[in-house]
């Protein structure tokens, strides 16, 4: 293995031989900068790992488990400290964000401070539920007001976070099932249900071809009023006008979402839909056990065939 020092000569004789083909020179000043740049590089630092406990903390909606947990700190920076991690979401709710207080631990108990600007928390983005986040490497960096070797152990709190409403949607018409599919011999539909928009996959089984007219699709909402919907691909500012019919051939399936034109507007910031499916837990709550429907007209071959689905929304 190459030491520093061999690496070193290497690096600035490789420099002044591509200068010099330029007719250009290292001067001593530039040799010694080089020559600190890899004295201090990182991989020629000696790193001091901690192992710590493996620990839950507990939010309103669960727990997070801290595993493979270390703390980090290197001979060239005393007052520097990486925390490294696998943070797995124990909790029963997908999150977008979850952010924790990281206090850090003398031997004696007493909390080292935390310098100037620097921040205290540790932030995990969007984690479904068991799924987990690692960071390994240079982990999450403080900056400690005194020596960081002094720290022993620390304490992880729950501060705040936005985790997301669930829903459990199940067919009660034209049958009641709990599946999101319908079939028959001459076609297969599986409804998906997203946060302003419902996924529609139409696969026709028939030797005819089937066409939908998304101009005679409603959405019928939980005030039993019905709205005229587009599909996606549609420009907003095109909602109300007339949309060409889908022609499926047999054998094959489209896949779509509807978009009930009702809660589409212009606003300052841009055009917005409006949330089926909230993922405020607050909000979805007051959802839970009402209903919705589906009016899904076909025509297969010359046979028009009127389909009507309604559902029922469990919310937690």
């Amino acid at each position: 293995m190459t030491t520093p020092q061999v690496g070193c000569v290497l690096l600035t004789e490789g420099l002044e031989s591509h200068l010099g083909s330029l007719g250009m020179r290292l001067s001593c000043g530039v040799r010694a900068f080089v020559a600190c740049l890899v004295m201090l590089s990182p991989s020629t630092l000696s790193a001091e790992k901690r192992a710590l406990p493996e620990r839950e903390v507990t939010t309103p909606e669960g727990v997070f488990v801290f595993s493979e947990l270390a703390l980090e700190t290197t001979e060239f920076s005393h007052d520097t400290l990486h925390l490294l991690a696998k943070v797995t979401n124990k909790t029963i709710r997908t999150w977008n964000y979850a952010t924790f207080e990281i206090a850090f631990l003398r031997s004696d108990g007493q909390k080292m401070v935390i310098a100037g600007s620097s921040p205290s928390r540790y932030t995990v983005g969007k984690l479904l539920p068991g799924a987990d986040e690692t960071r390994t490497g240079v982990g999450v960096e403080y900056w400690i007001a005194g020596d960081a070797k002094e720290i022993s152990d620390c304490v992880i709190t729950f501060v705040v976070g936005e985790p997301v409403a669930s829903y459990a949607i199940e067919m009660i018409k034209p049958l009641k099932s709990a599946s999101d599919y319908y079939s028959t011999q001459a076609y297969a539909i599986r409804f998906s249900f997203h946060k302003s928009r419902i996924g529609i996959v139409l696969a026709n089984k028939s030797a005819q071809p089937i066409t939908v007219d998304w101009n005679k699709i409603s959405y019928i909402g939980r005030d039993k009023r019905a709205q005229k919907v587009m599909h996606s691909g549609i420009r907003y500012a095109a909602k109300e006008e007339r949309q060409e019919p889908t022609v499926v051939p047999p054998g094959s399936e489209i896949s779509e979402e509807l978009i009930p034109i009702g809660g589409i507007e212009l606003s300052d910031d841009g055009w917005k839909e409006a949330e089926l499916f909230p993922v405020d837990i607050a909000l979805a709550k007051a959802l839970d056990g009402t209903t919705f429907g589906i009016f899904l007209p076909l025509e297969i071959g010359t046979i028009q065939k009127p389909l009507s689905f309604e559902f029922r929304v469990a919310a937690k």
